[in-house]
Formats: structure tokens, C-alpha cells, sequence
């Protein structure tokens, strides 16, 4: 009789924890679905709801002078505007990156250094995304309206176009 109630009892403990681990794998799985959606429709939408005409003009201005092959969402830990990629023709990328707050903008200005690194970040004994080593080539920063715009690299035309039509030279 014992070993029939322990038996009981270990047959329904089993299926208990096989209802709890179905049950917390369906709704974790729902979870990472929303979430994964939400994260989706969130940048869609944000990139949509904060690109202003500076970013539109920007893209319109480059696209009669340079090929714009691809564009999407970057992260830079030290600037604090949305950032986008543009890749042009023979795979040159610029960066930028829009401010909504004016103030926040210039903030980010002023934190760049002469280099191209970030003052806090040198201060700290780091580089950029804490690398301690150089960039690969020069980075020159410019702004144009209420963007930040970085390209590393030293392609003639796109630094003339870039010089030409920024508002600021940062970093040349």
C-alpha cells in the first residue's frame, strides 16, 4: 500500500511539473513574441515618427550626387540621436545621427573631440566604444540642420560634398 501511495505521488508530482514547464514555455514563448513584434513596430515606428526634414533632405541631397544602396538603424553608446547607416556605392558608409532636442545636439558636439573621440571616453583612458586602439582611418564629423553626420574614410568627393553642405565641420 505504501509503495502504491508513493507511486501516486510521484506520478502526479510528474505531471505537475510537466503542466508547469508546458504552461511557462507557452507563455514565455507568446512573450518573446509580442516582444519580438513590439520591438519591430517600436523602431519602425520610431524611425518613422522622429525623421524630420533634415534626415529627408539629407537623403534627397545624397542621392543626386552619390548611389544610396542600403540604409538602416545603428547604436552608438555616446551619441544620443537616432542613428541610421547609409551605405553608398563602393560599400561607404556614413553614419547619422538626428536630435529632436536642440540642446541635447549640441551637447553631443561638444563632447566630440579634435580626434574624433569622445572627451569623456579619453578622459576615462578609452576610445570609442572601448577600444583603446585608432581608427581605421580618419573620422570626420560634420553637422547639417539637426544631424550629426560621421564618415571614416577618405573618399575626395564625399568629404567636398559633406564640407560643402554641412552646417559645421566637427572633425575634418
Amino acid at each position: 500500500m505504501k509503495v502504491k501511495k508513493n507511486i501516486i505521488i510521484t506520478i502526479i508530482s510528474l505531471v505537475m511539473i510537466f503542466a508547469m514547464v508546458l504552461v511557462l514555455s507557452r507563455s514565455c514563448e507568446n512573450d518573446s513574441l509580442y516582444k519580438e513584434n513590439t520591438l519591430d513596430l517600436d523602431l519602425k515606428a520610431l524611425e518613422e515618427a522622429v525623421a524630420g526634414d533634415g534626415y529627408y533632405t539629407l537623403l534627397e541631397k545624397i542621392q543626386e550626387d552619390f548611389h544610396l544602396e542600403e540604409k538602416g538603424l545603428i547604436y552608438d553608446p555616446l551619441l544620443r540621436g537616432l542613428g541610421r547607416y547609409l551605405r553608398l556605392s563602393n560599400n561607404i558608409l556614413l553614419n547619422v545621427y538626428e536630435y529632436r532636442d536642440e540642446q541635447i545636439l549640441y551637447e553631443d558636439i561638444y563632447s566630440i573631440g579634435e580626434k574624433g573621440y569622445h572627451i569623456d571616453e579619453i578622459k576615462k583612458g578609452k576610445i570609442i566604444g572601448g577600444i583603446d586602439n585608432e581608427w581605421s582611418e580618419q573620422p570626420h564629423y560634420y553637422m547639417y540642420e539637426n544631424l550629426i553626420l560621421i564618415y571614416v574614410g577618405e573618399n575626395s568627393d564625399l568629404k567636398d560634398f559633406l564640407k560643402e553642405l554641412s552646417d559645421l565641420t566637427i572633425v575634418e
